[in-house]
């Protein structure tokens, strides 16, 4: 008897805290959804909250309720007028960043286009799920299929019926170019805004460490160790060092207002406290030292995606590498076009938003 009593408290225990979890994760998304809408609010002029706003796009992948939490522009207009003249565009975030990076640029081109930012499955305020990574193609498959099952929620939901063009920022460019090696029916153009894996190091060489600043080049050698624990920044985040210098980083993370960034700030201090998101993928997408890939893209975009124009955008004080893209603009500059973003670094899309706004509405 005294077993059974024993048991049955643990068990009493055990879904007290899961439901204490779940009324923790409740009480951290009403405070992301009220930094967002700050935000929004204060710094998306002249749009006002029925033009721009977030929604939890539902997906049917890996399980039922999961969804994309997604910044979006125009989508209703979609959904009331599938035949609209304006252009779709779907964006895809970074790592470590989510579908807000593409706030600053949305206030330039919404008069043309229909803007759908979601947070990547596995990633920000999106759903999350437990899934071990054992490989290269296992790990690409999955997010291609992710956002493959984003398109046929909005074609499902929001009548999207026609192309669309995809835009991916640093990891979320080389999500854009791997989805369009599957998906390339769906694919209008592709808009690549400083892409991380497309230089083939190995076979043409690269300037990996070449656009970094001496700091930052001692540290991406330095994460050898990363790749043998396979550690996240959720994992070492509440670590006493490391804290205080994602802290001090995301103080002045962006070339924006002490309040925007303020806001970034408190916004990633609470996804870090969500369930732990997909950054092993990391680990099997590029490889040390960080960022070659595994498999480049530089070759596979000329081999397998001869119909469809591709942009790539750079940042005057970009740390990525770029030599890749720059090759590809040698080989056809009509299909492979490449722009500079001046005045900007790698995260141009909020430093310099006007630049890859102009680009969107004048060259696509």
């Amino acid at each position: 008897m005294g077993n059974n009593l024993n048991k049955e408290r643990n068990e009493d225990i055990k879904k007290e805290k899961k439901e204490v979890s779940q009324e923790m994760l409740k009480e951290l998304r009403t405070k992301a959804d009220l930094l967002e809408k700050r935000l929004l609010d204060k710094f998306t002029y002249p749009l006002d909250s029925n033009s721009i706003y977030y929604q939890d796009i539902p997906i049917s992948f890996q399980g039922d309720n999961n969804y994309l939490h997604t910044l979006v522009c125009n989508l209703n207009e979609l959904k009331d007028n599938p035949n609209t003249d304006k252009k779709i565009l779907i964006m895809l975030h970074g790592y470590q960043e989510n579908g807000l990076n593409f706030y600053k640029i949305i206030p330039y081109i919404y008069q043309k286009y229909i803007c759908i930012c979601p947070d990547i499955f596995g990633f920000g305020l999106s759903s999350r799920i437990n899934i071990e990574f054992t490989s290269n193609e296992q790990c690409i498959d999955f997010f291609i299929e992710s956002i493959e099952a984003f398109r046929a929620s909005l074609e499902k939901n929001f009548n999207l019926n026609k192309k669309f063009i995809l835009c991916g920022h640093s990891l979320g460019g080389l999500f854009a170019v791997n989805y369009a090696l599957k998906y390339s029916k769906y694919i209008e153009s592709l808009f690549l805004m400083s892409p991380a894996g497309i230089t083939d190091v190995g076979k043409y060489g690269g300037s990996i460490f070449e656009n970094m600043n001496l700091a930052m080049s001692i540290g991406m050698r330095g994460m050898s160790p990363l790749w043998k624990t396979k550690s996240t920044i959720q994992d070492i985040s509440q670590t006493f060092l490391v804290k205080n210098v994602i802290d001090y980083r995301l103080k002045k993370r962006f070339d924006i207002s002490v309040e925007e960034n303020d806001i970034f700030r408190e916004r990633a201090e609470i996804i870090f406290k969500y369930p732990k998101d997909l950054d092993t993928a990391l680990y099997f997408i590029f490889k040390h030292p960080f960022p070659t890939a595994v498999v480049p893209l530089e070759d596979l975009i000329k081999e397998k995606i001869p119909d469809i124009n591709i942009i790539f955008c750079y940042g005057e004080l970009d740390w990525m590498d770029n030599s890749g893209a720059k090759r590809l603009n040698q080989y056809d500059k009509n299909k492979y076009k490449y722009f500079t973003i001046y005045n900007a670094g790698h995260n141009f899309p909020l430093d310099n938003p006007g630049e890859p706004a102009k680009i969107l509405l004048h060259e696509i």
